[in-house]
């Protein structure tokens, strides 16, 4: 076999048996997925900074408006 052929080629998971990936995207011989869906790393992050900013802005609008609210709040109470 030549280098080229070794690079397309996985083995299945649950058999072992080898596969050429760009034929096939299920193991012939188990009827396995070759492939599974994976979440790329740089997506992630992108989600785990958006997610951190919005957090932050919502504990910064809490901090702003929190006194306000509480003043509020006392005044229905104690009416």
């Amino acid at each position: 076999m030549t280098p080229d052929k070794k690079k397309f080629e996985i083995e299945c998971v649950q058999c072992g048996k080898k596969v050429k990936s760009r034929k096939v995207s299920f193991c012939p011989s188990c009827k396995r997925e070759l492939y599974t869906p994976r979440i790329p790393r740089r997506w992630s992050y992108k989600t785990l900074i958006l997610i951190f900013m919005v957090i932050s802005v919502m504990y910064l609008i809490y901090l702003i408006f929190s006194p306000q609210i509480y003043f509020h709040l006392d005044r229905i109470i104690i009416a």
